[in-house]
């Protein structure tokens, strides 16, 4: 009996102990998912918090750091990143980095840690498109735990950060201390931070972008005060001397002194037109304007007149001068002359203008290569003169820049004659350079490719020919009559004592609606008309096209625009209108009878 009695207790006993280690197991348990729980909980608010910040006007950057700070220590991390993803998608840069000062970290540099774990972020996440990584070096038996063993780590977690579902950066927590995986609770909380972090790498984009803007802005609003700065005295400086010229003259007291004073009016005339085109050049290339025309011309004949233009300054200063063309450079080419000149005119007067007296000066034109009709050509200015520096090099191309502030006050420029060269010769498909060492002279380069025109090769330059004058004007357009549309009297006034000399009939209407009624009133009188197209009462576009409405003569009387309006849009706004041809202002004696000539001598 008393067996069975002790048996019992023993049994009661046991049960007792049993019962007593599982309320102990299950407490346990009990307090641990409580502590996960607490934990999950803190998190939670950790991320929150963090979460909230972000929507915050504060400095993205400071957020984000502050948020990794938050995190690392918060998953008793020894260290966080966040990777951002280069626009080139192949490259990544460490950005953002936090050291837990509670925890001894492995000295190893930020390109230490982009060398070795470039390759795997960009595999894993911008190939892959994964969407975590773990790697842990007591465990994992693979290259890229053994590259970050060899870094100090001995656990990591690699979270992607998405804008716009790519990715822009990856977001990392590494451990120095011997454990396992990381916590899921870890992990998510990284996973939900990386989510939350795409927002502010956007914001911080966008600020750069908007810093880059803005420092841009300030850099063009200086170089653009720079350049009206610049500006007002080139216009002001011809301005001047033409006033004051012209006030000389009027008190010569001889007719040689009014001549001398006159021909200084025509220079700083001339020299105030070439800034103001300058001026419109500019403009037509900024607003995509200038165009091209193509058209076939004899090349030798452009570059003697070229060096023509530019043979009396160079005498001036004693410059020697050498013109190479290769024998075999087409005579006969297809481009856009006029812009073609221009640029080699504008290299030519800097190399002029750069280079002492008894200095050298040389253009050179050579055939680097030809298939069929098109030809590949180089074209050099040299000169000995001041050269430049490696930082004007890089500058001088640069609209609204010279080379040095102290250039303008020396030799004088817009320092826009460079920059529009540059942009002609890219719009003719072509690539321009300078070689230069400061105070050894510059040669200024250029390639284009060319058609060959109709006619055979250059033959040797042996010298270089005076551009032939007009001739004789007297009386050559005697007994023809024109009507010039004209609001402005001292243009009436300059139109009338060009063509005095000609011998040719001329009446004036100081509007269209004037010159309408005249031309109505009796059109077998007029062989021509010169139009001006801004005008009071009636313009010159609805003048043309009420004369173009007429019966008889008026459909198909010569009426030529002459007018200072010169973009390309202008001309053909006068040709939609019904007139031949287009002059501009201020108009050029050779060209106004080079026209009349063509409606008035057969």
């Amino acid at each position: 009996m008393f067996a069975i009695i002790l048996f019992a207790a023993l049994a009661i006993g046991s049960c007792f102990l049993l019962l007593a280690r599982y309320f102990r197991a299950s407490l346990a348990k009990a307090e641990a998912l409580a502590e996960e729980l607490k934990e999950r909980v803190n998190q939670q608010e950790v991320v929150y918090d963090i979460t909230q910040s972000f929507a915050s006007g504060d400095n993205p950057s400071v957020l984000i750091r502050n948020a990794l700070a938050i995190m690392v220590l918060s998953a008793k991390a020894a260290r966080g990143f966040l990777f951002v993803l280069e626009n080139d998608s192949k490259t990544f840069r460490l950005d953002y980095e936090f050291n837990n000062p509670g925890q001894l970290v492995p000295f190893y540099s930020q390109a230490s840690l982009i060398f070795h774990c470039e390759e795997l972020l960009r595999d894993a996440f911008v190939i892959k498109g994964e969407l975590s990584l773990h790697f842990n070096s007591l465990k994992d038996d693979d290259s890229a735990s053994s590259v970050l063993s060899r870094l100090g780590c001995k656990a990591c977690v690699f979270v992607p950060v998405h804008v716009y579902r790519e990715v822009w950066g990856v977001l990392a927590i590494d451990h120095h201390a011997d454990l396992d995986y990381w916590k899921e609770t870890n992990v998510n909380m990284l996973k939900q931070l990386a989510s939350s972090s795409g927002s502010l790498l956007e914001r911080v984009q966008n600020e750069k972008v908007m810093v880059n803007a803005r420092k841009e802005a300030e850099f063009s609003n200086a170089e653009k005060s720079g350049f009206l700065s610049s500006m007002s005295h080139e216009i002001r400086t011809p301005l001047n001397a033409i006033i004051g010229m012209a006030a000389i003259a009027k008190k010569a007291k001889s007719r040689e002194a009014a001549l001398e004073s006159i021909n200084k009016i025509s220079e700083a005339s001339e020299h105030l037109l070439g800034v103001i085109n300058s001026i419109l050049d500019l403009s037509k290339l900024e607003a995509g304007k200038m165009h091209m025309i193509n058209a076939e011309f004899d090349f030798n004949g452009m570059i003697k007149s070229i060096v023509n233009m530019c043979e009396c300054a160079m005498s001036g200063k004693q410059q020697n001068f050498t013109l190479n063309i290769e024998r075999h450079m087409p005579s006969r080419i297809v481009c856009d002359e006029q812009r073609l000149s221009q640029v080699l005119i504008n290299l030519l007067s800097n190399a002029v203008k750069f280079t002492p007296e008894k200095g050298d000066i040389s253009l050179s034109v050579r055939v680097m290569d030809n298939a069929g009709k098109l030809y590949t050509v180089r074209f050099c200015v040299s000169d000995t003169g001041i050269g430049l520096s490696e930082e004007e090099k890089k500058r001088i191309f640069t609209p609204f820049a010279q080379a040095s502030e102290g250039t303008s006050r020396k030799f004088g420029g817009t320092g826009l004659g460079l920059s529009i060269s540059k942009s002609i010769i890219e719009a003719m498909g072509g690539v321009i350079w300078v070689d230069s060492e400061l105070g050894r002279g510059a040669s200024f380069t250029f390639e284009l490719i060319l058609e060959q025109g109709l006619s055979g090769l250059l033959q040797e330059q042996d010298s270089i020919s005076a551009d032939a004058d007009l001739g004789s004007l007297e009386n050559i357009f005697k007994g023809s009559q024109i009507l010039i549309a004209e609001d402005i009297e001292i243009n009436r006034e300059i139109v009338n004592a060009l063509l005095e000399e000609t011998g040719i009939g001329m009446d004036f209407a100081e509007d269209g609606e004037k010159a309408l009624e005249l031309f109505t009133a009796n059109q077998e009188k007029y062989s021509v008309i010169l139009m001006d197209v801004h005008m009071p009462n009636m313009d010159g576009y609805e003048a043309t096209m009420k004369i173009r409405r007429l019966d008889g003569w008026g459909k198909d009387v010569p009426i030529v625009a002459m007018t200072a309006n010169v973009f390309q849009e202008d001309v053909e706004k006068c040709i939609a209108s019904g007139m031949n041809f287009h002059l501009c202002k201020p108009v050029e004696l050779d060209k106004l009878i080079e026209q009349l000539k063509m409606f008035l001598i057969k």
